[in-house]
């Protein structure tokens, strides 16, 4: 599990060197510009911490942009956020992004998909 890291984003590879597997970049589950966004951030060091307002500023995202596409890596098993309490029970968020998707988010709904259309090259099934 990552660590607390406030509202940066954990950052998992099975490479500790930056080089995006060829795999990612081939996943037309996702959107060409998903997987660009996908590969900058894996293109950081293990151990970086990735702050999305850093991100948006230097790729030059709005917060719609970004929303999309983290909806888009969520779906596909690459992002991943958990809402928990710290010991003061502040409410803290652990966000990670990795290079070996997961099962698909159970938090993606229909609702998602229709505010956000279909996500990636080819549409997303919810069975």
């Amino acid at each position: 599990m990552a660590q607390d890291i406030g509202d940066g984003i954990a950052i998992r590879k099975r490479r500790q060197w930056p080089s995006v597997p060829d795999d990612v970049l081939e996943d037309t589950r996702i959107s060409l510009r998903a997987r660009a966004v996908l590969g900058w951030m894996l293109d950081r060091p293990v151990g970086w911490t990735l702050y999305v307002r850093h991100m948006r500023r230097v790729l030059n995202m709005s917060e719609h942009v970004w929303v999309s596409i983290r909806t888009e890596l969520e779906a596909a098993g690459y992002y991943s956020q958990t809402r928990g309490q710290d010991a003061t029970g502040r409410i803290i968020w652990q966000r990670e992004i990795t290079d070996t998707p997961v099962s698909p988010s159970p938090n993606l709904s229909r609702m998602d998909v229709a505010m956000h259309g279909n996500v990636g090259d080819i549409p997303i099934s919810l069975v």
